[in-house]
């Protein structure tokens, strides 16, 4: 674990996939605080990563301007995250379940980016948004199955579309991490190497069966819209539809329910688009 207190830093604990750092409550005590992660506002550089916050009320309080936490755990808290930053964090590949109240509890105008996060089996919300002045983005979760006690009916005030895992609220764009023949989306990080340019390259492989990989880049954030059409010109599939942060993606697409023949993938990010043709060989 890493504390940095220089100058513009507020806290880098950084953990590894195989040494995950864990904060729990001392033995023979109640719940504690949990982590305060409140950056300065000129600060980028803290993270709270491979973290593992349980048996708090609150487990990471998220405050001030854009905290980043990635590949965290946290669970069997009260509330898992709370954001009240106006600057909107960003929550990304982390694990957040049994929560006794709420997973992310959104308020005050926070409008944090979720994405690619496991949320489920949390008592009363998944995502709660308590502000209609702004929307969460809660795109690209995986919420858990069908079975779950918290599965409410469509439209308000608990919405979940695709009645599946836990539930979110009002003014919380919601989309499943798994929608039809998608596998999963991929998305390496690196600081230090981002495209400049919109790319899509070929698919790989090319033939395939009945698995393929389609890779794309993005300079800049934007709304990414990926879809897959048969050779009449029918969509068949759409993998991505939703806001984006800019990287290097990767999409797997299953297309064992369909027959062999040509398709073709077309990419619209921002105002890129490009369409590229794919051959499914059974």
């Amino acid at each position: 674990m890493t504390l940095n207190r220089k100058a513009k830093v507020g806290l880098r604990a950084l953990g590894t996939p195989s040494s995950t750092i864990t904060f729990t409550k001392a033995p023979g005590i109640g719940r504690w605080g949990g982590i305060q992660f409140n950056p300065q506002s000129d600060d980028t550089a803290s993270i709270l990563n491979y973290c593992c916050v349980e048996l708090a009320y609150t487990g990471i309080s998220c405050q001030s301007s854009s905290p980043t936490l990635r590949h965290n755990t946290v669970w069997a808290n009260q509330y898992g995250i709370t954001c009240s930053d106006t600057a909107g964090s960003l929550i990304d590949s982390c694990r957040i379940s049994n929560n006794s109240n709420t997973g992310v509890l959104c308020q005050n105008m926070s409008a944090p980016l979720i994405q690619r996060c496991d949320i489920y089996d949390n008592s009363s919300y998944g995502v709660q948004n308590t502000c209609a002045s702004v929307v969460v983005d809660a795109d690209s979760n995986w919420w858990g199955d069908a079975s779950g006690p918290n599965d409410p009916g469509d439209g308000p005030p608990d919405y979940n579309p695709e009645g599946r895992g836990d539930k979110v609220s009002d003014w919380v764009t919601y989309r499943p991490w798994l929608e039809g023949p998608v596998v999963g989306v991929t998305e390496p990080f690196s600081e230090k190497s981002l495209p400049q340019d919109f790319e899509l390259p070929q698919n790989y492989p090319n033939p395939f069966n009945p698995v393929t990989e389609v890779k794309y880049s993005l300079p800049r954030n934007c709304w990414v819209r990926l879809e897959i059409y048969n050779i009449l010109g029918q969509k068949v599939a759409t993998l991505v539809d939703g806001k984006q942060r800019t990287g290097y993606k990767t999409v797997r697409w299953d297309a064992g329910s369909l027959s062999s023949g040509i398709y073709f993938y077309r990419l619209q990010a921002g105002d890129f688009v490009q369409i590229k043709k794919m051959v499914l060989i059974k």
